[in-house]
């Protein structure tokens, strides 16, 4: 029997995504050109508000593929680097 390191503990439940398809689940969810991945979500989003709701579609986004959203690091001092990171295999 192989193991697979994209599996999660539960059925269905992947513990990441392969880098690419990381960073295409973040770029989806900020609304206009995709910005550096060393930029800050506080930086790209300085309204709290629109903050919560980019880290809420990123983590609403994994969750759907099957990741934990709680293991995925996202606020204002984290970067899209930080994020994918967070995410990605």
């Amino acid at each position: 029997m192989s193991t697979n390191d994209s599996v999660g503990p539960n059925p269905g439940e992947a513990n990441c995504l392969p880098r690419p398809d990381a960073e295409q689940l973040v770029f989806n969810c900020v609304p206009f050109a995709p910005p550096n991945t060393t930029d800050k979500v506080g930086d790209i989003f300085p309204d709290p508000v629109a903050q919560r709701a980019f880290c809420n579609c990123v983590k609403g986004n994994a969750r759907a593929k099957g990741i934990d959203p709680n293991t995925i690091e996202c606020g204002a001092d984290s970067t899209l680097e930080d994020i994918i990171v967070s995410i990605a295999c």
